[in-house]
């Protein structure tokens, strides 16, 4: 037989306020469970006590490897350390990071393993967030400017080295100042979101897009030559000379002129900046709402 044990969990008020305690058999099922706990998940200790955590509390993706920590832990790779998500009972996740450990009993047999927990659901809320605002635009959902110069840079190299065609593409929101004028700032970002989300709708994966600037976008074509994505841009210009935007009585529309270059062999980043803003202002100066090709040729 077993020695017996004499493990008994300590007071609630030993443990650090906030900080998880949940005591488990070998198998994985419940045996004490603090106050703590009990706020998180929101079980009481009475209703999880003998219940397998795993089914409770674990997303059902977690639990192999969840299981396996466990026969790690009981064959005596002790204490560990890990991170996952935590089910509450109303359905929500908390992210928490737990160091376990086991007590054994004279005879050396894992009695109990023994998991403390912190709950960095609001850390890692900020951690995600904060990874989001270095790579996105808030308004738009678009790469950021810093992330789209740096994707862009990557593209070209990857062009030059492998030796397939890219094009870019500038757009720019015709006469965005009225509409702010006209119809304020709110109706001012709700064009640039559609406008946004007409382009994120008709990209392949290959493609990627960014708000550069207060009504400037950019968009990149790999593996594509000017001609071929002045073809997909006369898709999403056609598709945003379809919608329109309400503000009290008043109905508006708005367009987009666009300047499309493809990269030459020998062509720097800035070189094809440069062409596609040359091209952008050229379709603007021929009227706006169009496309216009760096070689001069109209789309």
């Amino acid at each position: 037989m077993a020695a017996e044990s004499t493990f008994q969990p300590a007071p609630f008020r030993r443990y650090t306020v906030g900080a998880l305690l949940v005591v488990l058999d070998p198998e994985g099922k419940i045996i004490s469970f603090n106050r703590a706990a009990e706020e998180l998940t929101g079980y009481t200790a009475e209703e999880v006590r003998g219940k397998f955590f795993g089914d409770l509390f674990l997303l059902p993706e977690e639990i192999a490897t969840v299981k396996a920590i466990m026969k790690d832990m009981t064959a005596g790779a002790f204490p560990n350390t890990h991170e996952n998500y935590w089910r509450s009972r109303s359905g929500g996740l908390h992210w928490v990071s737990w160091r376990s450990t086991c007590l054994t009993n004279a005879r050396g047999e894992v009695e109990f393993l023994i998991g403390t927990g912190i709950d960095l659901t609001e850390r890692r809320k900020l951690e995600e967030q904060l990874r989001y605002d270095a790579t996105f635009d808030s308004l738009t959902g678009l790469f950021n400017r810093r992330h789209f110069m740096q994707h862009l840079e990557w593209a070209i190299s990857a062009a030059h080295r492998y030796g397939h065609p890219l094009s870019l593409a500038f757009c720019d929101v015709d006469h965005f100042k009225l509409v702010n004028d006209r119809h304020g700032h709110l109706k001012g970002d709700e064009v640039l979101r559609t406008i946004a989300q007409v382009v994120k709708d008709q990209l392949r994966t290959c493609d990627f897009a960014g708000r550069i600037g207060g009504d400037e976008f950019a968009l990149v074509f790999p593996h594509t030559l000017a001609e071929d994505a002045a073809h997909a841009l006369e898709r999403m210009r056609g598709e945003l000379q379809g919608k329109s935007f309400s503000a009290g009585a008043a109905k508006f529309t708005s367009t987009v002129t666009l300047g499309v270059a493809s990269l030459k062999k020998t062509q720097t980043e800035d070189q094809l900046l440069e062409a596609a803003d040359r091209a952008l202002y050229r379709g603007k100066e021929a009227g706006r709402d169009r496309i216009e090709l760096s070689t001069g040729e109209l789309c």
